[in-house]
């Protein structure tokens, strides 16, 4: 965190943004400019719905605006400028299931630079818990709606904990004090002034309605109403410039108050004489960002004329000008690139592959292990594997047993279809905000992220489906461990596939309901139509059973269990179930013929090669949907 940039200038340049609405263009933002350096904290004040949000979005990456100009010391603030830019959601987004040392730890070790030791680490930890407060709930969960963690003021003190440890020369904040007692709020906003005054960092923050002592740490302005800049500029400056519109705070009161008073008129006279001025103050504000000095001190004077500035406060905007001149590139790479050599950020990501895949695996396990601690889910899986028990118990494997097991398998080849792609489909929401900030402020490679997801489902994967898939064989008594690890194997690979479709859906649609019903639909018509409850699926129809992640594992399971089976007489059988018995009672039933009953034909060797192709190809489809599905938080 102290790591300080010389010079650095953020410029907004006539900012429009637009958003299709019914069919028509709505205006978001309208004409914003306003210029910002290193060193200052410069407030977005204004009512609810006047673009505040939507301002730190576009300046940070998260959306595109429709026209004008952002730029860094004169440069267009691209994706790699952006590096340089950390942005605290109003929103807090985390793993629940992490206590906030671990979450800090993670932000550490996947977002400073791999060259930084360990106790290095600790220390830029030790130091912005301290300045925030944080060191009593180290130890404590984050918590969601169900886990009981931290409060609202110390998930937000969290959020501004992990964007200042990777340093940032930006920082940009929306609405940090919202909801937060006074106390806290103040904590917050002094760790934030700190970071200005003394570290330079260049902050952003949007507001709704400061207290009086929290709006004097600003000192720059910009008051949006309906998406319009109606003032920017210093802070102390603000009041004189509404005086002259004929606008006067009263003396003792909050001067935050009332600004939001004037920002949040419904007269539409009122509003037009603020926008009209505005205009023109925005103008000549512009112009202020001319490389000539003469321009600008010419323009501070005409400031001085019309918001009756004293000599003494003429001298400092003067002074202030000053330096912004020197603002200019230092160096450049080769003669085509235009980027800065700002002094750090250069690497693309600031760890290699194999840290951010470690960190993020770490995370992701402790993630589940602590959803396992819960102990839901162990306890419906316990419930099941003891009724299935009683119900099978000790049953074997023969003709007069084959209809029992058949069952017993499609219910354990359903429940490990459905429970691993909901499991996913239903917690992704979840971890949706906190993968899409992270991979906006480039924390990971998604390659990283991606193997990390196929590695944190192990004690899902292994814990539950194993010791159930055991306990059946066992007490049912199907086999020993010929048949026992062959297809265990191919249920492990079946439940690892679902979990891949439930990523995979839960990613493919935004909405979480679309997605249920989407696995719901595809697994209800995999069961009905691949020839399990009926023998008679219309020709047209049977194709579906081979498009079926549920027919594969099921066939595979049942050929290796039944293959024992010792021939059995036709004249021992319901001759009506057998079509060659028809014709001859001498003849025997084998295992093949009571396969082809249930609709199993293909060998196991095939259906196995069918298994990995398909767990492939979903992997392969998560990855890509990831890769090229743009999402947002807005």
């Amino acid at each position: 965190m102290c790591t300080e940039v010389k010079h650095l200038e953020l410029a907004v340049k006539e900012v429009f943004f637009k958003i299709k609405d019914k069919g028509k263009d709505k205006s978001i933002l309208n004409g914003v400019s306003f210029s910002v350096k290193n060193g200052e904290i410069l407030a977005i004040l204004g009512p609810t719905g006047s673009g505040k949000t939507t301002l730190l979005n576009l300046i940070s990456g998260r959306q595109k605006f429709t026209s004008g100009k952002i730029t860094l010391n004169g440069q267009t603030l691209d994706k790699r400028l952006r590096r340089r830019l950390a942005l605290v959601q109003q929103q807090d987004v985390f793993f629940s299931q992490l206590t906030l040392i671990e979450t800090l730890q993670f932000t550490a070790n996947i977002r400073m630079p791999e060259s930084t030791s360990a106790s290095q680490k600790q220390a830029e930890i030790d130091e912005i818990v301290q300045s925030l407060r944080l060191t009593k709930c180290l130890n404590t969960v984050i918590g969601d709606m169900f886990v009981k963690g931290l409060s609202g003021g110390e998930k937000k003190r969290a959020s501004i904990a992990c964007e200042l440890l990777t340093d940032p020369d930006i920082l940009l904040l929306d609405e940090p004090t919202s909801g937060l007692d006074s106390t806290t709020a103040r904590d917050i906003m002094n760790c934030i002034h700190d970071s200005a005054k003394i570290h330079k960092k260049l902050v952003i923050t949007t507001i709704h309605q400061p207290a009086s002592k929290l709006y004097h740490m600003f000192d720059r302005l910009v008051l949006l109403s309906d998406g319009y800049c109606l003032y920017n500029g210093e802070s102390k400056h603000v009041l004189p410039y509404f005086q002259q519109l004929g606008y006067t705070c009263e003396s003792g009161y909050n001067p935050a108050d009332f600004l939001m008073d004037i920002l949040s008129t419904e007269d539409e006279s009122e509003i037009n004489k603020f926008r009209s001025h505005a205009k023109s103050h925005t103008i000549e504000a512009s112009s202020n960002n001319d490389i000539t000095s003469n321009n600008r001190q010419g323009n501070w004077k005409d400031k001085k004329d019309e918001l009756k500035i004293s000599d003494s406060d003429t001298d400092s905007l003067l002074e202030e000008t000053r330096v912004s001149i020197d603002l200019q590139p230092e160096k450049t790479h080769g003669s085509g690139d235009k980027y800065l050599i700002l002094g750090r950020h250069e690497d693309r990501w600031t760890t290699g592959w194999f840290t951010q895949y470690k960190a993020l695996a770490g995370r992701g396990l402790k993630q589940s292990i602590g959803v396992l601690k819960q102990g839901y889910t162990l306890t419906q899986a316990a419930i099941v594997t003891v009724l299935c028990s009683l119900v099978y118990f000790r049953i074997g494997v023969s003709y007069e047993t084959s209809r029992d097991v058949f069952g017993l398998m499609f219910f354990y080849v359903g429940y490990w279809t459905f429970i691993p792609a909901m499991t996913v489909i239903s917690s992704y929401p979840a971890e949706r905000p906190v993968i899409i900030k992270e991979r906006a402020s480039g924390a990971y490679r998604l390659s990283a992220y991606f193997c990390s997801t196929m590695t944190s489902v192990l004690p899902d994967l292994f814990i539950q489906p194993v010791v159930m898939f055991v306990l059946f064989f066992w007490i049912g008594g199907f086999g020993g461990p010929a048949e026992l690890f062959p297809a265990l194997i191919i249920n492990l690979l079946q439940a690892f596939a679902c979990f891949g479709l439930g990523q995979f859906l839960s990613v493919l649609c935004k909405d979480l309901r679309m997605a249920i019903t989407t696995l719901f639909s595809y697994l209800i018509s995999s069961y009905l139509l691949g020839g399990f409850f009926s023998r008679n699926v219309p020709i047209w129809m049977e194709w579906i059973k081979y498009v079926s992640l549920f027919y594969y594992p099921y066939a595979y399971t049942i050929t290796l269990i039944v293959s024992g089976i010792d021939d059995i007489p036709c004249n021992q059988t319901k001759i009506d179930e057998f079509p060659k018995c028809n014709h001859n009672a001498s003849l025997f039933v084998t295992s093949e013929d009571i396969l082809e009953q249930s609709n199993v034909f293909l060998p196991p060797y095939v259906i196995f090669i069918i298994i990995l192709c398909y767990t492939a190809l979903i992997r392969l489809a998560s990855y890509l949907v990831l890769r090229f599905k743009k999402e947002t938080l807005v």
